[in-house]
């Protein structure tokens, strides 16, 4: 036991992170059947859409989508069954079915993604790559989806391999953080919130490094890189740049010159607001509610009825403390929920990891983030990080509201734990360091590789 623990003393964070990533992330990747990840229907959908060129969503006859491969929607029509049967298995003549399925680029159907075609290229780009590569190389559709998901973790590791190596501090932490079996499972699959998450962790662990390292300078590429990473957010999914507000922290004397710190940290503000709202007037028009869709094809679609995004926003903007407190409520009433989901949820609907397993992540991620460590941060901006997860878990909250929930409902649909990745690392930091643990690396090793391998035989009873 001993010389167990003196080996793990001597790993890195880094390399464990990319060991366990690139193992499990392989072995879920195997594991779990085509198209039983949230939304990785549409995902796939819209990303081959965007390897064609087609760079928006398409309305036609009261739909929104695109043309793609009939082959496509024969895949999956193979597997749609297994997401709402729980009794249901993957079988060797499934996969023999599937995998004899040829591309046959030219027969295309008008398919239906009403949720993905609003997402700009950004969202999707390890996507857009591989199955370009597919294309290229001609290959079925079901080896397409699975090179996606390859390569769609390999970029994933490439940018949280960034992030916990320009981390001064925390980096044990992080690396736990990113390899919770309700993460690794979402980032490995052709999920479009794979780049989101991978580019929040990394604007993240920027800001840590540049509040928590006063003498480092930083240089114009830096603030280039950084620009960069904020226009990713504000394009994908808006609600995550808040996270820009902690330049306004930085050291003045981090930058060339000390007024440059706000025009820098003002800057990003104006460029984040100034990209949602353009996005915004490009795509209101495409969005079409449930009650106007196709009649025809409205039983198949991701959309709940009763939405309508144009009223939902004058619903709240008419009666703001009426939505305060929905969102309050919502989010007291789904914490269990929300948080099983970012802990230890696996596949599509409702999988979850044995109650026990989720209690050891959640405990550990107390005493790794309540930990005394040699560098805390200053109160003040422990209290700006939990304001700004407030504003992310806002903004968050309206935007499922809009897009998830009748008009005027008392509660917020789909307010699942997957969409908290980003936001909690913030609400951990923020934590008061109070426990002096010794043993923080060795648990850390311990408790990830346990909920991942509990992880696999879970998905493994679900799906076999």
């Amino acid at each position: 036991m001993r010389t167990l623990s003196q080996s793990i003393e001597r790993i890195s964070a880094l390399r464990f992170f990319q060991t366990t990533a690139l193992c499990f992330g392989l072995a879920i990747i195997g594991l779990t059947p085509p198209f039983q990840v949230p939304d990785e229907p549409d995902h796939f959908e819209r990303a081959f859409h965007l390897s064609e060129g087609i760079f928006f969503g398409i309305q036609q006859d009261q739909r929104l989508g695109g043309e793609i491969p009939a082959s496509i929607t024969a895949l999956e029509a193979i597997y749609h069954p297994i997401k709402h049967n729980y009794t249901a298995k993957h079988t060797s003549e499934q996969f023999e079915k599937a995998s004899a399925i040829a591309l046959k680029p030219k027969q295309k159907v008008f398919e239906d993604f009403p949720n993905t075609g609003l997402y700009p290229i950004t969202v999707y780009l390890p996507q857009t790559l591989a199955i370009t590569v597919g294309r290229l190389f001609k290959s079925k559709p079901l080896y397409i989806l699975y090179f996606t998901r390859l390569c769609t973790l390999l970029f994933w590791i490439f940018l949280i391999t960034k992030a916990i190596r320009i981390l001064p501090h925390w980096k044990w932490e992080f690396a736990f953080l990113t390899l919770l079996p309700g993460a690794l499972f979402i980032n490995a699959s052709a999920s479009g919130d794979v780049v989101t998450n991978g580019v929040a962790f990394l604007v993240l662990a920027f800001c840590i490094r540049t509040l928590s390292q006063a003498q480092l300078k930083v240089s114009y590429k830096q603030m280039i890189w950084l620009a960069v990473g904020i226009a990713i957010l504000a394009l994908n999914k808006f609600v995550y740049a808040p996270v820009l507000l902690l330049s306004f922290l930085f050291p003045k004397a981090a930058f060339p010159k000390p007024k440059y710190r706000n025009q820098f940290a003002i800057g990003l503000l104006v460029m984040a607001i100034g990209i949602v709202t353009l996005w915004n007037l490009k795509t209101s028009t495409l969005f079409i509610p449930k009650s106007e869709y196709n009649p025809l094809v409205e039983g198949a679609i991701t959309l709940n009825d009763g939405v309508d995004p144009k009223a939902q926003f004058d619903f709240m903007l008419n009666n703001p403390f009426e939505f305060a407190k929905i969102a309050v409520v919502s989010a007291v009433e789904i914490t269990p929920a929300s948080l099983a989901h970012y802990f230890g949820k696996f596949g599509w609907e409702k999988n979850y990891l044995p109650t026990w397993t989720i209690a050891v992540l959640l405990l550990t991620t107390l005493l790794a983030f309540f930990r005394r460590t040699p560098f805390e941060l200053p109160k003040k901006t422990r209290l700006t990080f939990l304001v700004v997860a407030a504003i992310m878990f806002m903004g968050l909250a309206a935007t499922l509201y809009m897009m998830w929930s009748p008009v005027g409902n008392d509660r917020i649909l789909s307010l699942g734990g997957r969409y908290l990745i980003p936001v909690l690392p913030l609400v951990w930091l923020a934590m008061p360091r109070v426990i002096t643990f010794k043993y923080h690396r060795q648990l850390i090793v311990s408790v990830s590789v346990l909920a991942l391998l509990v992880g696999l035989f879970s998905a493994y009873a679900r799906y076999y």
